[in-house]
């Protein structure tokens, strides 16, 4: 019979994710929406849980991202991806979510009635993981995040907060490739990122 060693410790789960893995269990059934009705995944936050330094806010899935069960899929996952390098960063640092995270066979905006059932569950992320910087994409997700309701050229290349974080809008990566001509006032931001995080010692160790 083999003994049970003395030393053996049971495994407690962090309290963050432990908080993160019962949201994803309560999101996968969530019906608060018509999404539940046609949406083949819910993609409930990918990334670092504990204390990343940029936590991402996008929009809604996109059908490759729907049907795949995972985010940063297609060519404005591969520009988030490259635009993370280019400040000495990559997903490991980063924590990825979704103002409404279910999506469908095709893309449809986001109607007032998902947004609203979403809302909570993102929210309860960003209390959760507690990163350093938000950077809500597009200027939908930014009025959600700040209730602040302009257009992207304004809201962009400023400092905001969101209860005591760091807030940076940027374009979204869909309107990046669309105006590609954007994407210098897009690593205008990046570049602002990297310094406030130099600044308050996140960057120790890290070089371009």
């Amino acid at each position: 019979m083999k003994q049970k060693s003395l030393f053996a410790v049971p495994y407690l789960e962090p309290l963050g994710l432990g908080i993160l893995r019962a949201e994803s269990k309560k999101a996968a059934r969530c019906k608060d929406c018509s999404r539940s009705l046609t949406r083949t995944s819910v993609l409930c936050g990918q990334g670092k849980w504990d204390r990343p330094l940029i936590f991402f806010l996008g929009e809604s899935p996109t059908v490759q991202d729907d049907h795949e069960g995972t985010m940063l899929g297609g060519p404005s996952g591969e520009l988030v991806l490259r635009m993370l390098r280019s400040i000495g960063l990559s997903f490991d640092d980063t924590y990825h979510c979704l103002a409404v995270m279910c999506g469908g066979p095709i893309f449809l905006r986001p109607t007032g009635e998902e947004i609203e059932a979403c809302t909570p569950k993102w929210k309860k992320q960003i209390e959760t993981v507690k990163p350093h910087v938000i950077v809500p994409f597009g200027a939908m997700v930014t009025s959600l995040l700040l209730n602040i309701h302009s257009e992207m050229n304004v809201l962009r290349g400023k400092w905001y907060e969101y209860e005591g974080i760091k807030v940076r809008p940027m374009y979204h990566p869909t309107h990046l490739m669309t105006y590609p001509e954007t994407k210098v006032e897009a690593y205008e931001d990046l570049k602002a990122i990297r310094s406030y995080l130099e600044e308050t010692g996140c960057m120790k160790g890290r070089v371009l």
